[in-house]
């Protein structure tokens, strides 16, 4: 889709991640080297966005012929396994047509502000650029904290494009950040392991927009809370500001 070459660097074959997928592997270096470079040109040929949809891990690891593979490349941050797709990280940065268009986009942009310049000091146009400025960073001021709602913190800078892709889906980013802190505020008697077990990484929650979950959903997830969950009865839980009719209850 994206044409007929990728971006790679000429450090690669050295870089500690080869090696590190390598060891776990048990595989020699320069066939782990093919096997990523396989799976990033899959991402390449079938995806616009770096997110590959309809794959689990094992069937990359399937298509590519290398078993492991996949679990390999979460170690080290490479792939993202979400529900019923694959998210290759930082994927636009690198490779697909948005890497080679942001490239002369950037150039002519740099040309016509040198051009414009003068123009655009004083008048109607500064100030419509103005209110862009304003509005971007309002908005990304809304994701960082949606983004620090979550009760896991890794993969920042996917976990802020999925949240950016679901405020544009949904249109409200404090829908967004409510049913995030109810979720959060079920499971915060979770201890790190539970959390690092049960809860979903943070780019794969907000693709699938699992802030719409029901809270006592994810209360119940992890094996102490099941237990304790046919004893006695839940504490009532807080559902973000929102209406139940608009929760997605995942056991029903």
């Amino acid at each position: 889709m994206a044409g007929d070459w990728i971006k790679i660097r000429k450090c690669l074959p050295n870089d500690p991640r080869i090696i590190r997928m390598a060891s776990a592997l048990h595989a020699d270096r320069f066939r782990t080297l093919g096997g990523t470079l396989s799976a990033w040109c899959l991402f390449d040929e079938h995806t616009a966005s770096g997110r590959l949809d309809g794959y689990t891990p094992s069937l990359l690891d399937d298509v590519l012929g290398f078993p492991g593979l996949a679990g390999a490349m979460e170690l080290v941050g490479w792939l993202v396994a979400g529900d019923g797709f694959l998210l290759a990280p930082r994927f636009e940065k690198h490779n697909g047509k948005t890497a080679k268009r942001r490239c002369s986009e950037n150039e002519r942009k740099r040309s016509a502000r040198n051009a414009d310049r003068k123009r655009t000091e004083s008048g109607p146009e500064k100030r419509r650029e103005e209110k862009s400025s304003t509005l971007h960073t309002a908005r990304a001021k809304d994701m960082e904290e949606i983004r620090n709602a979550y009760p896991r913190r890794t993969h920042v800078r996917e976990a802020l494009q999925e949240i950016d892709q679901a405020i544009q889906r949904n249109g409200n980013a404090e829908d967004i950040h409510n049913g995030t802190v109810a979720i959060a505020k079920a499971v915060e008697s979770w201890t790190d392991a539970e959390r690092l077990q049960f809860l979903k990484a943070p780019p794969a929650f907000f693709a699938g927009d699992h802030w719409k979950d029901d809270p006592a959903y994810w209360a119940s997830k992890a094996p102490a809370r099941k237990e304790s969950h046919g004893r006695k009865p839940m504490q009532k839980l807080d559902l973000g500001g929102r209406q139940p009719a608009g929760i997605l209850n995942l056991e029903s």
